[in-house]
């Protein structure tokens, strides 16, 4: 029943995401059209022409609206009102939505198809009532498609909005509508008093968002049903392989310096200033805590080995704090993993480098260091005091920094988990392909050999189980001139032969890419 109900849970979650059926495609498309609201009827328009002789015209059919004025589209499901500058505001009944006009027009949509005293606009007639201080005249407004407005293709219709030029729109929405000039209200009646207008909205496409959920549930319930929840996994698992997917999940996210689900907490130095600068990880981007100008090392550009005075450029995990240190280091030090596993598989050498403050004793020197990057000790000491050491990054760079955009990031996710598919599925030729001839692993094995060794392993025929999560993603700068990544996630690995647990594994991985061609390359793991 606990899986049961976890399938259930996983199913109106997605389905309220994708407004997908499982077991379809993904595509762009495939994510609009899903997210079509549960009532077609939550448009309302706006128009800021004052000539009230160029009718609005509605087709039941599809709601599409023509009309010589612009018109824009908002969604309101609660009680509305219609203002003007000297009536009282007016109740509307909660199943309407209210279109404000500019020209003190309010435009009603009503869905109600079972009405009888809506009849005549189940016949294809949509009522215009317009209302002044002195009259009331009634409009019969028949149906018409001419110059209708193009639907869009975007996620949901509640959310759509539109606007047509004035100059755009041909004369024939007065001559369609079979009205003199002497049915219509004058200008300056507009400007007099507000205007209403029911309209009939099909009720074929109110319940679309519910039925997109109702069959994405009952799709994975048939599954869990006769399948199992590995299989439920499985599908859940393919949508995760969609570029589609992750740019519809990125939406509103700042990944200008990556895409983070564990770091909390983000330090930059940019050598050219030089300065440090710390971010929290929150709310779908970065907030800025503290920025300082910093020393840095004396060296140029990036560092390669040990004694040449450069700060490294990359990306560095923040590994501890340490204290009781020489008076020179300040109060403390933050230490890096310099040399990562791909300053290793490049034979960088050197160590040591750190985050401190200046002398307590107040003197210094040297306006450089010997690689490392200090800073005013009470800023330190209110740095220290803001982060989580262990999930921490640095990101160092020279000059300019390439920011990473969404585009990249869904391409990334999306690569990743491809590589995570076809290495649990076994498929070795599609494995391999992904990881760059310019591969070289942690420990100096090259593409070659990590081939041929990944091979072997393949050959066995084990089972596998692999599951990823916690991921992050850093913009790598560096002087290759390449577009590189540093992906960093728990890896929970179990192999099985013979039905036999034969290896389990579960720790971090680090994946560093280089994106080319709109595609991931491996270039060193650990």
């Amino acid at each position: 029943m606990l899986k049961l109900l976890k399938v259930g849970c996983i199913a109106l979650s997605l389905s309220s995401l994708l407004g997908l059926s499982v077991g379809s495609a993904l595509s762009a498309q495939d994510l609009a059209a899903s997210s079509t609201t549960k009532n077609a009827s939550d448009i309302s328009t706006k128009t800021t022409s004052k000539d009230a002789s160029n009718l609005t015209k509605i087709d039941e059919t599809t709601p599409t609206i023509t009309a010589t004025t612009p018109v824009s589209i908002k969604e309101d499901t609660k009680k509305a009102t219609a203002s003007t500058d000297t009536l009282a505001t007016k109740q509307i009944d909660a199943n309407q939505a209210d279109i404000n006009l500019d020209n003190k027009t309010s435009v009603k949509v009503d869905t109600n198809a079972s009405s009888t005293q809506d009849k005549k606009a189940q016949d294809g007639i949509a009522k215009a009532t317009v209302m002044s201080d002195k009259e009331t005249k009634s409009l019969a407004i028949k149906p018409s498609s001419t110059a209708s407005l193009p639907q869009p293709n975007m996620p949901s219709s509640t959310d759509l909005k539109t606007s047509l030029n004035t100059k755009d729109t041909t004369s024939t929405n007065a001559s369609s509508t079979n009205m003199s000039d002497t049915n219509m209200s004058s200008v300056d009646d507009m400007d007099k008093a507000p205007k209403e207008v029911v309209v009939k909205i099909p009720k074929s496409t109110e319940n679309s968002g519910d039925e997109a959920m109702a069959k994405a549930m009952t799709n994975l319930l048939t599954t869990y049903k006769e399948q199992g929840i590995d299989k439920v996994q499985s599908i859940l698992d393919g949508y995760l392989t969609s570029k589609e997917f992750w740019l519809n999940y990125l939406q509103g996210y700042d990944v200008n310096f990556g895409y983070y689900e564990s770091v909390k907490y983000l330090f930059v130095a940019n050598k050219s200033l030089p300065n440090l600068t710390l971010y929290a990880v929150r709310d779908k981007g970065l907030s800025q805590l503290d920025s300082i100008s910093a020393l840095v090392g004396k060296g140029k550009g990036n560092k390669i080995k040990e004694g040449d005075l450069a700060t490294p450029i990359g990306v560095y995990d923040i590994l501890e704090k340490l204290t009781g240190l020489n008076q020179y280091y300040g109060p403390l030090a933050l230490t890096t993993s310099y040399p990562n596993s791909y300053d290793k598989a490049l034979n960088k050498t050197g160590y040591g480098i750190w985050i401190h403050g200046l002398p307590l004793d107040g003197h210094r020197k040297n306006e450089k260091t010997r690689g490392c990057i200090a800073i005013d000790n009470k800023m330190l000491s209110k740095m220290d005091k803001s982060i989580d050491l262990k999930h921490s990054k640095l990101i160092t760079y020279e000059d300019v920094f390439k920011p990473a955009s969404k585009e990249d990031i869904a391409t990334l996710l999306a690569d990743l988990y491809k590589w995570k598919d076809v290495w649990e599925k076994g498929d070795y030729k599609d494995y391999i392909a992904f990881y760059s001839k310019d591969f070289v692993r942690f420990d100096k094995m090259k593409y070659h050999a990590f081939a041929e060794y990944k091979k072997r392993i393949f050959n066995k025929k084990q089972v596998k189980h692999i599951r990823i999560s916690a991921i992050d993603i850093s913009p790598y700068p560096n002087d290759l001139g390449k577009n590189i990544f540093l992906i960093t996630f728990n890896q929970n690995y179990k192999a099985y032969h013979d039905g036999k647990l034969s290896f389990t594994s579960n720790g971090r991985k680090e994946l560093y890419v280089e994106l080319k061609d709109s595609k991931f390359g491996i270039l060193s793991e650990k």
